[in-house]
């Protein structure tokens, strides 16, 4: 191969970075996707909690139903007392009523629970949605945080055609692309001091002994 001594320290150089670039690639994608699924993760426990506090809040509202009917039983009960001639009726009722204000203070205590409960789930709900916000803004800056010029040189050496940066002139041509190579950068890559890359392909070129024939 006919390329000097700086040339060649380059090229190693070169080949170097890529293998670097390729690992900070795979680190990067591994940080964002362990980053996805934690997200991924919290909004499922969300989820979860959303849907318990709307079951909570559905409890509420039909104990509350319960409550209600409860304090219309009794106060139609107290209506009957004034109604009433027989001592064992009297006691009945009012035997009646001593249950369903039992009845009524249990079904107050189990939603002041509820409301408490609901409270706390709500706070959660909105300290997980905080979270969940600052995550995704988290998520965001990780990829944008990816250096602009390491993509440029990443793409430019990594993503070209077969992801081989070097091509080496056989026949006057790019082995990469076929292009025909130039008498003028022949004549560059015979000098061996900067690296010359293929006009149409953007690859970096080298140059064998039996690579190019002067024309």
């Amino acid at each position: 191969m006919v390329v000097g001594n700086d040339i060649l320290k380059r090229l190693q150089l070169l080949k170097n970075k890529i293998v670097e670039l390729e690992e900070y690639k795979e680190y990067r994608r591994n940080e964002i996707q362990i980053k996805k699924d934690h997200i991924r993760n919290k909004r499922a426990i969300a989820e979860q909690e959303r849907k318990e506090l709307l079951l909570i809040q559905k409890k509420i509202s039909d104990k509350e139903l319960n409550l209600e009917m409860h304090e219309k039983q009794i106060d139609d009960l107290n209506i009957r007392l004034d109604h009433i001639n027989s001592d064992n009726e009297y006691h009945a009722l009012i035997t009646e009523i001593g249950c369903k204000e039992d009845d009524k203070y249990s079904m107050e205590l189990e939603i002041q629970q509820l409301m408490i409960k609901v409270e706390i789930v709500d706070k959660g709900c909105k300290e997980l949605t905080e979270e969940l916000i600052n995550d995704e803004e988290e998520l965001k800056d990780l990829i944008k945080s990816i250096d602009e010029e390491t993509l440029y040189h990443y793409k430019r050496l990594s993503n070209i055609q077969d992801g081989d940066p070097f091509a080496e002139v056989l026949d006057n041509a790019c082995s990469g692309c076929y292009m025909k190579i130039t008498l003028q950068l022949t004549n560059s890559l015979m000098d061996g001091k900067n690296l010359v890359l293929c006009p149409n392909c953007k690859r970096i070129l080298f140059l064998s002994m039996k690579g190019c024939t002067q024309e």
